[in-house]
């Protein structure tokens, strides 16, 4: 199955928040372990804007079968919104 990370990445403004890259990569490697293959959106190109990494971030979804929610997804704009997604294609929704 192919899956989506979610999770909080900036903290409103481009700059990542403390910790993520080591969320988002710990979830990487828990998926790769269970047999899937996994889209990490900090391994995406780094975009000049929050709108432009979301588009891209939506794109790479879209692919997908399933999301994998971080803990700290309530507190992201973004992750609400590919939640919502993920909702309305019928994905399987994962939490960590």
């Amino acid at each position: 199955m192919k899956v989506f990370i979610s999770g909080r990445i900036t903290n409103g403004s481009n700059a990542i928040v403390k910790g993520a890259r080591q969320q988002f990569n710990q979830a990487e490697l828990f998926l790769l372990r269970q047999g899937h293959t996994v889209i990490n959106p900090l391994n995406l190109p780094k975009q000049k804007n929050w709108q432009t990494y979301m588009k891209q971030g939506i794109k790479e979804l879209m692919n997908c079968d399933a999301i994998y929610l971080l803990k700290t997804y309530p507190d992201s704009k973004g992750s609400l919104i590919e939640k919502q997604i993920a909702i309305l294609l019928d994905y399987q929704i994962l939490y960590e």
